[in-house]
């Protein structure tokens, strides 16, 4: 049973199934990585219906079923490096409700159902314990582990680095001062987007995509990206820079559009994340999670 971040989920791979799913841990694994199993329960896997538009405070957003944050892309703009920083949240557990969330940044995606991508995850047993790990992942052929101790309220920093085909990650673990950094080859990538998002990864039943269903969202409370940075043809920009601009998307459920925001449905136990505005600098923005009513 796999845990995986899939490509924009407003452009899901042809044959994926959005259901119920039973387990966690990560697809087509190549490399050495943390795993765990947990049950997602019926009453997790359920939607709640109805249109829920974020607040004053939040960004203007399109809905994605289950990603939140910025996607920066640009008229023939070919990405070579995305960077940035978090605090891991810490998550709110409950006994009998298996939750997961990540925080990660990566390249591709948004277009294809190829991407280059580093996080961390924190997540809720069906136990109510509480669990954080470093993840990585050159979806749809290799993902594994960084072995880096994750703990909540630690700052990560984390950078994907494209040339040729060759995929330098890179994460470091400022709090505690340890680091990990992987070459890997690459057959195919994309380049034509760069992320900072926080998502509700899909829970599959086995390696194969067609398993795989929306998990439930974790009570994060709040996190922040900041140091946000992209490069592209030698230049290097924020969220928006030269050659680019960003889509910001928050993730929800409900239904049609509503005073401009366009909101899909996806059952995250009806709960949501909530998109804030870029900083002056356009290097910094907000999620807030907001519980299903």
């Amino acid at each position: 049973m796999h845990l995986s971040h899939l490509p924009h989920p407003t452009r899901p791979p042809a044959g994926r199934h959005v259901g119920l799913s039973l387990g966690l841990e990560r697809p087509l694994l190549r490399l050495p990585r943390f795993a765990a199993t947990l049950l997602l329960t019926v009453v997790s896997a359920l939607a709640v219906p109805g249109v829920l538009a974020p607040p004053a405070s939040a960004a203007p957003t399109v809905g994605a079923s289950n990603w939140a944050g910025y996607v920066s892309t640009g008229r023939g703009t070919r990405f070579t490096d995305v960077s940035g920083t978090w605090v891991t949240p810490a998550v709110l557990c409950t006994i009998g409700r298996a939750t997961y969330m990540s925080n990660w940044i990566g390249l591709g995606g948004d277009r294809s159902n190829t991407v280059e991508q580093i996080g961390t995850e924190s997540d809720c047993g069906a136990d109510g314990i509480p669990t954080y790990s470093s993840w990585f992942e050159l979806y749809p052929k290799v993902s594994g582990d960084p072995q880096l101790t994750i703990r909540p309220g630690d700052v990560v920093s984390a950078r994907v680095t494209i040339s040729r085909g060759d995929v330098r990650l890179n994460m470091t673990n400022r709090t505690l001062g340890t680091r990990f950094t992987q070459r890997l080859h690459a057959d195919q990538v994309d380049v034509s987007s760069a992320e900072w998002i926080v998502e509700a990864p899909s829970v599959c039943l086995s390696a194969d995509i067609a398993s795989c269903g929306d998990s439930v969202l974790s009570d994060f409370g709040s996190t922040r990206f900041t140091t946000a940075r992209a490069s592209a043809a030698g230049r290097t920009g924020t969220v928006t820079g030269p050659g680019w601009s960003a889509t910001p998307y928050t993730l929800a459920t409900g239904g049609p559009s509503t005073g401009g925001v366009r909101v899909i449905a996806a059952p995250h136990g009806g709960s949501r994340a909530v998109l804030g505005r870029l900083s002056g600098s356009h290097d910094a923005f907000g999620v807030t999670f907001a519980a299903g009513g």
